[in-house]
């Protein structure tokens, strides 16, 4: 059958042909190397899609099925990406800025060195999510979801991480100047110690842990009998979150 895709705006046609399906001729068009600019791409299908290297800049994918696409190096810049479904996707060093990425399923996505640079990610899901080296400076992830996600050597440079969900998140190398965070730095084992904002209450994330500022006090008082340098390091971390946390007026 004859598959169009149009532009979003204008509905000028940007890459047509005889297709068993619109994935079919999505690749198609990726692999001419077809600009894909502004691309109406709304609810489309493209599970396991192969779409490396795609010129989809400005396309509106809102509630798309990514699902275990590959979009390694794929320009999604401005992309409207909405409730789109990008489990387990791979998208490492794809070009995100700018994109909306509100409320998309992000499960398991290898995100390894792509640029999320102001994308907004409010709500979007990002549990188990791999990060490495990813650029989410001023990036926007109010309530999203990463827990278990692995940030290492990511940059969250101004990053607005409000309620924000980091339980099991792994932050070692992170940069997080200016994020909606407290920083507390690593301890002696490399375990870095962030403190975070759910519900009105102060977590504290270090390494796979997860507590509220009370459960940690408690932890880290029991722990490490054999190493009190160790374990007077851990509580001072938490001396600091909560300093910081009454500075900031998170908590009286």
């Amino acid at each position: 059958m004859n598959i169009q895709i149009k532009h979003r705006l204008t509905a000028a046609v940007l890459f047509e042909g005889e297709f068993g399906s619109l994935r079919l001729a999505v690749e198609a068009a990726v692999e001419s190397r077809a600009n894909l600019t502004d691309a109406n791409l709304t609810r489309a299908n493209l599970t396991d899609a192969y779409l490396a290297r795609a010129y989809l800049a400005g396309a509106n994918l809102t509630r798309a099925n990514l699902t275990r696409a590959n979009l390694t190096d794929a320009n999604l810049t401005r992309a409207n990406l909405t409730d789109a479904n990008l489990t387990d996707a791979y998208l490492a060093r794809a070009n995100l800025t700018d994109a909306n990425l509100a409320r998309a399923n992000l499960t398991g996505a290898y995100l390894a060195g792509a640029n999320l640079t102001r994308a907004n990610l409010a709500r979007a899901y990002l549990a188990r999510a791999y990060l490495a080296g990813a650029n989410l400076t001023d990036a926007y992830l109010a309530r999203a979801n990463l827990t278990d996600a692995y940030l290492a050597r990511a940059n969250l440079t101004d990053a607005y991480l409000a309620r924000a969900y980091l339980a099991g998140a792994y932050l070692a190398g992170a940069n997080l100047a200016g994020a909606y965070v407290i920083d507390a730095g690593q301890d002696l084992r490399g375990y870095r110690f962030v403190g975070w904002l759910r519900e009105g209450a102060v977590q504290i994330c270090a390494g796979c842990r997860n507590f509220t500022l009370p459960e940690a006090r408690e932890h880290w008082q029991a722990a490490h009998a054999n190493n009190l340098p160790l374990r007077a390091e851990c509580l001072a971390k938490l001396d600091l979150v909560e300093a910081v946390a009454k500075s900031r007026g998170w908590i009286a």
